[in-house]
């Protein structure tokens, strides 16, 4: 199963600040979005890449993800 993210507050990233993106959540394991601009593209990548993750959300105040343990 694949799960669709969609966000009215997504940001247009370059290829340039996707990676910088995803190298900084693979290095930190955690990602923190004060309006989920970021968000549905980390969450795309984990599911492209079969990461598994733990989503925190604050509608209105911040989203925060972390990889989770592996089942």
């Amino acid at each position: 199963m694949t799960l669709a993210v969609i966000s009215s507050h997504e940001m247009p990233m370059s290829k340039a600040a996707q990676n910088r993106t995803w190298e900084q959540f693979c290095r930190s394991g955690t990602n923190h979005s004060g309006r989920a601009g970021t968000l549905p593209y980390i969450i795309r990548r984990c599911e492209q890449e079969g990461i598994p993750y733990e989503l925190k959300a604050w509608p209105g105040r911040g989203y925060y993800i972390k990889k989770g343990e592996p089942l």
